[in-house]
């Protein structure tokens, strides 16, 4: 895609407590299908701010007419705006891109709850799943005024759309570049996070000790970053470190909060909130001190994982002679070196393919080749876990750091004394209501005389949603969902507390294993799902685990969820308030978990107890 990105989310329930209005919708491009566009175009015009505030992405969201005598509207527009009145006058067959300026302060990107609602006396719109809408971020962002007028420059070509907004008056459009014929050809930057000012400390769940990431979008602006562009004269609101969190973070050049995007190209928006999180670096940056000043001097340390804050905040510390940071990809690789360079730490970091390397019949032969130098085994691993590779899958997918470590210690390249970040991990469940996520997966039928049935397995349906009571069963065929529970509708209750289901000592050979643990209900309601994620221990001397569980306040976050759906609805209700009756509700439930090395999964099972 060329410009900026766009990415897909449901900002409906984002409004408006973490997203505020700065504009009313404008068209931007306008379709007819019987007369496709060629090729690419691109669009510019101005807008109006209905309100003051800091732009920091545009929402897009398209308007369709379905039929030739124009009856027959669909949207994906968010549920606040008054889809039926903007498109009466709109031509039968053409549809159009619609866009809104937004500012989203603490706000998640890349997904967000939403439901069925009421808006200015609108009839109510189910919730869909598949409709989301779509944001791009402003770069720089806006400083606006009520009244501000904003440049809106818009790209499309034959199979993506790319937008940004500047203010009125500057002479070079630093997005649209003249190409050599004539026409505007999109070229973007890399993706920022906001300017918010710094949240309050970590946040705890209710799992002793557990940290859960903060609401934070990014550290303070630093000198070479870009920006805030004030249209009406104000200053750009720029926030300062506390002094406390400043001593607490290794100074490793330039490269702060949102900065650290830069050595991973590409990288989502989930894993730019990750990396512009204060409090999280601090946890890692704290515990990887730890480590490493235990391994004494002449240290030298290996960095799996995407990313080059482990290993440049290890390259800084004195006694460590040598980093080896395994990256994923090319441009990883790239931006890791370049970070390395700009903090004076080149001479220590070397960067490495991590699957040619792993997957090498001889990786320490291979290690020595590429370094033209001999092998020192290393003695400390370090690892977030995070890979952009598998974030699309269940998060235990991330566990690969546990299959990383027994490659290199069978190669040699670790010492059997080796200090490991995560030292243990484990995977921790609850069960959930979320009604509308059931809905979208229930079975289809005979729809004009044509029998859909077949379709139900293969789209993984779940039960018809009849009455709960059924018996207490995980779905056989819808599939494990890799989701914030925040995408996933109105109505997601916890009904249960949080417990353990398993657990992993990552100082011990990767192996089949698995375990059980009694749920008690905490909240009556109808569960339809098991909501499960890892937690990490950073090191063995501190009972403290970094977390991808869900809020407990319901606020956003980049924290990513394995979501399975039951078979079908169950009522869960407190032993203090079950009555006999003809369907028992359940008030407590066994969960098994087991986790097959051969497969790379973890399979659960369900019971009533």
């Amino acid at each position: 895609m060329n410009g900026l990105q766009m990415h897909a989310m449901h900002v409906g329930p984002l409004y408006p407590e973490y997203l505020e209005l700065l504009s009313e919708p404008f068209e931007v491009f306008r379709f007819d299908f019987g007369q496709p566009p060629e090729g690419s175009q691109s669009q510019k015009l101005q807008v109006q701010a209905s309100a003051g505030g800091t732009a920091h992405a545009i929402i897009m969201w398209w308007k369709l007419k379905l039929d030739q005598l124009g009856h027959i509207t669909l949207d994906t527009a968010p549920p606040w705006t008054n889809t039926s009145a903007q498109t009466a006058s709109l031509p039968a067959s053409v549809p159009k891109a619609d866009a809104s300026i937004v500012s989203m302060e603490h706000t998640e990107l890349g997904g967000g709850q939403s439901g069925t609602q009421t808006v200015d006396g609108q009839p109510e719109q189910q919730w869909r799943d598949h409709w989301k809408q779509c944001w791009t971020p402003v770069q720089p962002h806006l400083m606006l005024e009520a009244g501000d007028m904003v440049q809106i420059s818009g790209h499309h070509d034959d199979t993506s759309i790319s937008m940004n907004a500047f203010a009125v008056g500057l002479q070079n459009d630093p997005h649209i570049a003249q190409t050599d014929g004539g026409h505007d050809s999109y070229v973007g930057s890399a993706t920022q996070c906001s300017d918010a000012e710094l949240s309050s400390p970590a946040q705890y769940s209710n799992m002793t000790n557990t940290y859960a990431p903060n609401q934070n979008l990014s550290q303070p602006l630093q000198e070479n970053e870009p920006k805030p562009t004030h249209v009406s004269g104000k200053s750009p609101r720029v926030s300062a470190l506390p002094d406390a969190c400043a001593l607490d973070r290794p100074a490793v050049s330039q490269f702060h909060g949102a900065q650290w995007h830069v050595t991973e190209p590409g990288a989502s928006p989930n894993r730019l909130w990750m990396l512009a999180d204060a409090d999280r670096a601090v946890q890692y940056e704290r515990a990887l001190r730890h480590v490493v000043a235990g391994a004494g001097p002449g240290a030298v340390c290996i960095a799996s994982g995407a990313g080059a804050r482990l290993a440049l905040v290890a390259a800084a510390c004195g006694n460590v002679q040598q980093v080896i940071c395994l990256q994923e990809s090319a441009a990883q690789q790239r931006g890791t070196l370049q970070a390395a360079k700009a903090a004076g730490l080149l001479h220590k970091v070397t960067v490495v393919d991590a699957r040619q390397l792993l997957d090498s019949d001889n990786p320490a032969g291979l290690l020595s080749e590429l370094t033209a130098a001999p092998v020192t085994p290393a003695n400390v691993l370090l690892s977030e876990p995070y890979y952009s590779l598998l974030e699309s899958l269940p998060p235990w997918s991330q566990l690969r750091c546990w299959h990383d470590r027994d490659v290199l210690l069978t190669a040699g390249l670790l010492k059997t004394s080796h200090r490991m970040i995560p030292c243990a991990g484990r995977v921790c469940g609850v069960g959930v209501a979320v009604p509308d996520l059931w809905r979208t997966r229930a079975p289809v039928g005979v729809e004009h005389g044509v029998d859909l049935t077949p379709c139900n397995a293969a789209l993984g349906a779940v039960e018809a949603d009849t009455a709960p009571g059924q018996a207490l069963a995980l779905s056989q065929t819808a599939p494990v969902m890799t989701r914030s529970v925040r995408q996933c509708g109105s109505g997601y209750q916890e009904l249960t507390e949080r417990v353990e289901m398993l657990n992993f000592d990552f100082s011990k050979s990767l192996a089949s294993s698995q375990g059980s643990a009694a749920i008690r209900v905490s909240q009556e309601g109808v569960m339809h799902a098991l909501v499960s994620w890892m937690e990490y221990q950073l090191i063995p001397d501190a009972d403290q685990w970094m977390s991808s569980a869900p809020h407990l306040g319901g606020k956003p976050s980049y924290s990513l969820q394995a979501v399975q759906l039951l078979q079908a609805p169950v009522q869960m209700q407190q032993p203090s308030t079950v009555h006999k009756g003809e369907h028992q509700p359940v008030s407590k439930m066994l969960c098994r978990a087991v986790f097959d090395l051969s497969a790379g999964n973890i399979s659960f099972g369900l019971a009533s107890a």
